[in-house]
């Protein structure tokens, strides 16, 4: 969201960077951010079930007459000190939205399942190899409906997924398999910051779901609690929803929890 033609770093009440939604079609704003960003007072009536928004004033009287601007009679002089142009900040692929993984380039980070069910520590990396806009027609032939949002358009894109070292941690159970180690696919977001949440990882040729299946066929595919995997390696398509004429990314998400949404979410340039 821009305010005054100037790009907004929306937050809620606890200092977390939130984003718009697409939803079904429909754009969402998250309201206290937007309060925060007008610079008025924003309270919630738990008891009427109520947002009351407020710019501290009472109701503006229709009467008044018009108001006559006065020139200022001081000119301004232009200050003749030329300014230094700032030099932007190198490009390190850190993932975050403002330094996302340039395009088919691999990011590793060590990673970590802390709940009972999935527990495990691995070395994960991912990269983005391809990604390809599908039409209506493709969409179809793949077996899924058409497209009807004109917000959204879709890319298949190609993933190369490793896991080195995965070590079962927390399990309550005996093992693991190999697709509880597979990263998260949380969806894409905008570079304004418009996030479209899912994809489509199965239920067709060349998906990565069925690329680990394939891959890991015939073979064992448990991970005993108290070893440590062979290096999981595979490579496949999901069908990520993105947002028209915006230049879009991929996010996929760490496995632990615990970690702050900024510090969780790994951005993936497509282009």
């Amino acid at each position: 969201m821009t305010y005054n033609g100037k790009l907004q770093e929306m937050k809620d009440g606890v200092g977390n960077v939130v984003y718009p939604v697409i939803i079904n079609g429909t754009t969402y704003l998250p309201v206290r951010a937007i309060a925060s960003t007008l610079g008025v007072e924003i309270t919630w009536d738990g008891a009427s079930q109520t947002v009351n928004i407020s710019d501290g004033g009472s109701e503006v009287p229709t009467d008044l007459p018009p108001t006559i601007p006065t020139p200022d009679p001081t000119p301004t002089t232009p200050d003749p000190t030329p300014t230094t142009p700032t030099t932007p900040a190198p490009t390190v692929n850190a993932g975050t939205l403002a330094d996302p993984v340039e395009f088919g380039k691999t990011f590793t980070w060590e990673d970590e399942n802390k709940t009972k069910s999935y527990g495990f520590k691995s070395t994960a990396s991912v990269s983005v190899t391809k990604a390809v806009k599908l039409t209506s027609t493709e969409l179809v032939a793949m077996g899924f409906k058409a497209s009807t949002d004109p917000e959204i358009e879709y890319y298949k894109v190609s993933l190369v997924i490793k896991g080195k070292n995965v070590t079962p941690t927390t399990l309550d159970t005996a093992y693991l398999v190999y697709s509880n180690t597979q990263p998260s696919i949380y969806g894409s977001i905008s570079k304004s910051g418009v996030k479209v949440i899912g994809s489509t990882a199965y239920g067709f040729d060349g998906s990565i779901s069925r690329a680990m299946s394939d891959r890991y066929a015939g073979v064992s595919t448990k991970i005993n609690k108290g070893s440590i995997a062979a290096e999981v390696n595979y490579s496949g398509d999901i069908i990520l929803p993105v947002v028209k004429g915006e230049e879009c990314y991929l996010v996929i998400r760490k496995a632990n929890s615990e970690l702050e949404n900024n510090s969780r979410n790994i951005h993936f340039k497509l282009k």
